[in-house]
């Protein structure tokens, strides 16, 4: 264990020890709590005046698809900041395509960006397919009553989401509730997610994808910590022959 340890720490070097200073936001919960989520097209950003410090810049998208919330405008005002850094602002940049979670703002055609960095994606053709499937699915598990099937639906879901590696965070993230890389806000809390809910097809289904990694980001070592077995050795080996 204290080997494997080591070299998920070599492996991921500085980036373990980065937190984002708000309770992370996976897409489940973006899900959730969005008013709006979209694909749109960034057409212009600039810097308004008489704005706080959260809504200094205006990035104005041309909506694509609308997979949440009511109909909108052709084209909306969205407000962010550039000055932050701590916590992770929204990032919107002129001529770039955005997976967008979005809740109203204040005037006529305004809006903001939920849950900040984590309420905007940039995303490869391939990633929002999978986003896209992923969100659909979930609206679908939202709406059963049954609190034992919805519960057991949404562990699926999550391991679906931890097996794709384009939405492999949004699944390890929940699926962590035991091990070290749950954020700081969210230890202690309560959940209705728990590891131990996985069958053993779910454990085995993971674990295969974990041998498939051929390089690996954090949302990889999430996952390496999360089928870890007393006494790895295939897994030390597999970790030890990355690095």
């Amino acid at each position: 264990m204290k080997k494997i340890v080591i070299v998920i720490f070599l492996l991921t070097g500085i980036q373990a020890l980065y937190a984002y200073p708000i309770t992370p936001r996976p897409l489940r919960k973006l899900i959730i709590e969005s008013q709006y989520i979209i694909y749109a097209r960034v057409i212009d950003v600039y810097a308004v005046t008489n704005q706080n410090s959260f809504t200094d810049h205006k990035a104005i998208l041309a909506v694509e698809e609308l997979y949440q919330g009511d109909k909108l405008n052709d084209t909306i005002d969205v407000y962010f900041s550039r000055a932050m850094t701590c916590p992770m602002p929204a990032v919107y940049e002129k001529g770039t395509r955005v997976l967008a979670f979005l809740d109203r703002g204040k005037g006529k055609n305004a809006y903001q960006t939920h849950a900040l960095s984590y309420g905007s994606k940039e995303l490869t053709l391939e990633a929002l397919t999978a986003y896209k499937l992923r969100i659909k699915e979930m609206q679908q598990i939202h709406t059963i009553n049954d609190s034992a099937e919805k519960n057991k639906k949404i562990i699926d879901w999550l391991v679906c989401c931890a097996i794709d590696r384009d939405t492999r965070w949004e699944g390890v993230y929940e699926l962590s509730r035991g091990t070290g890389f749950l954020s700081y806000y969210d230890r202690g809390k309560d959940t209705l997610i728990s590891i131990d809910a996985l069958s053993g097809e779910q454990h085995t289904a993971l674990r295969k994808a974990a041998f498939e990694i051929k390089s690996f980001s954090y949302a990889d070592m999430e996952l390496i910590d999360l089928v870890e077995k007393k006494n790895d050795t295939e897994l030390l080996q597999f970790l030890t022959d990355h690095f």
